[in-house]
């Protein structure tokens, strides 16, 4: 949709059942945390950060919660410390087989591009996820 000089894109059927759609579509400063160069015309990507934290510090970094509620996001996160340690971690339960009907043929199609502007955050995540193993 274009209307005036910003273009948004359509929106899923349950798109605003997400409360997080909710949020930064009614937060209209939820994009002044990031500089002017990292926002293109309509979409942008950071580049990922795997840095260590506890479950402590990040209820403190919610500006947009009330301090009784980062407290309650700070109880509930207490023993997770595993979650916040910048790397990213291995699924650890039971292998899971995935049956394939006989005859199943694979599909193949196009594989979709990445966008000019965001390739260089592209290649670099890609590069990283290679170097840890993530990816072959």
């Amino acid at each position: 949709m274009r209307w005036i000089d910003k273009i948004i894109s359509m929106k899923s059927k349950t798109y605003w059942q997400n409360h997080t759609n909710w949020t930064l579509t009614l937060d209209r400063g939820y994009l002044d945390i990031l500089d002017d160069d990292d926002i293109t015309d309509d979409a942008f990507i950071l580049d990922a950060k795997y840095e260590a934290t506890t479950g402590r510090e990040v209820p403190s970094k919610q500006v947009h919660l009330t301090t009784e509620q980062q407290n309650l996001l700070a109880t509930a996160l207490e023993n997770t410390q595993e979650l916040f340690d910048g790397n990213l971690g291995h699924y650890k339960h039971k292998k899971i087989h995935l049956e394939v009907e006989d005859g199943a043929v694979p599909v193949h199609s196009i594989a979709y591009s990445v966008p000019v502007e965001h390739q260089d955050a592209f290649l670099k995540e890609l590069c990283y996820l290679e170097a840890i193993n993530v990816l072959k």
